[in-house]
């Protein structure tokens, strides 16, 4: 009786356990190769991280004090917000984040704007003192307590708009300038001569400095929008850079680090503010005032926005 056979096929090599064992080493260093080349990508973050922020710090001699929290106590903050050209104050804000409440809060005010107390605009006053002067300015003036300050200088505006991607924005009243036609309505700003051509100033000269600022805040509001944590992750060598430059603040990089940890939630939902105003002459010059109703008002807001 013939048997049967089942031919087993054979292969020159190494048995199947012996290359299982090679290949799972090849796994296990390569996985090794790649978690070093992830903590030097990390230290490599965190040192240009600690570089820029050793660079972009000043700390401000203020009359009024104001202790720190470094953001550890996960409280709602204010911070003061200044754009400059130079020497020059263009706008100036303050931001509110309030994880409790998952809001951030931009509250905006003009540069015109007359504090009673300090006697002079907010423009004066920062001419005048600065940053220092500024803050403690405007802490009395909205009665919130201020510890923290960013100053973004406006020459690197065109350039963060063109790292981030762009940015869109409602254009109220359509005008051409630097060979670019801006419709009313929503417009895409994507790159530097865009950002130039839209902030220009308007032919007005009666118009032009007001028309010029209320545009870059378009920009600022714009841009402000799309900041969000993982934008800024994505960005993060480009915005740093940028940021070496434009940027100073008095935030350590252990606020900065528990900003990241404790505030992401800020960011669900934006909301706008703005203080209403109205010219008045000062010694033959406009300033804007708000009556005390609006005042009011406008301190209760953001008041209410600093609620836990």
């Amino acid at each position: 009786m013939k048997k049967h056979v089942v031919h087993v096929q054979t292969y020159a090599g190494t048995p199947r356990s012996v290359r299982q064992k090679k290949r799972g080493k090849k796994v296990i260093v390569a996985f090794s190769v790649g978690f070093l080349a992830l903590c030097l990508v990390i230290a490599g973050i965190y040192t240009s991280l600690s570089l820029t922020f050793t660079k972009t710090y000043q700390p401000v001699a203020r009359q009024t004090t104001v202790q720190p929290s470094n953001f550890a106590d996960k409280k709602p903050h204010a911070v003061l917000f200044a754009s400059v050209s130079g020497n020059s104050l263009e706008n100036v804000a303050v931001l509110v984040f309030n994880p409790s409440q998952k809001t951030t809060t931009f509250v905006k005010l003009d540069r015109s704007t007359y504090l009673p107390e300090a006697d002079k605009s907010i423009s004066e006053v920062y001419a005048s003192g600065g940053m220092a002067k500024l803050m403690d300015a405007m802490q009395n003036f909205l009665t919130i307590p201020l510890a923290y300050y960013a100053r973004f200088d406006l020459a690197g505006l065109k350039t963060l708009v063109t790292t981030t991607g762009g940015v869109s924005l409602y254009n109220g009243s359509p005008f051409i300038a630097g060979g670019y036609r801006f419709d009313k309505g929503l417009v895409a700003i994507q790159n530097e001569t865009q950002v130039l051509a839209y902030i220009s100033k308007a032919s007005s000269p009666k118009e032009a400095a007001d028309t010029h600022v209320v545009r870059e805040q378009n920009v600022l509001m714009a841009l402000l929008e799309r900041l969000t944590p993982k934008r800024l992750a994505l960005h993060f060598f480009p915005i740093l850079t940028m940021a070496n430059e434009h940027v100073t603040h008095n935030l350590t990089l252990q606020d900065a680090e528990n900003f990241g940890l404790n505030y992401q939630g800020s960011f669900k939902e934006k909301k706008e503010a703005s203080l209403f105003t109205a010219p008045r002459y000062e010694n033959g010059v406009v300033v804007q005032e708000a009556n005390k109703t609006d005042l009011k008002n406008f301190r209760a807001m953001i008041q209410n926005a600093l609620k836990p």
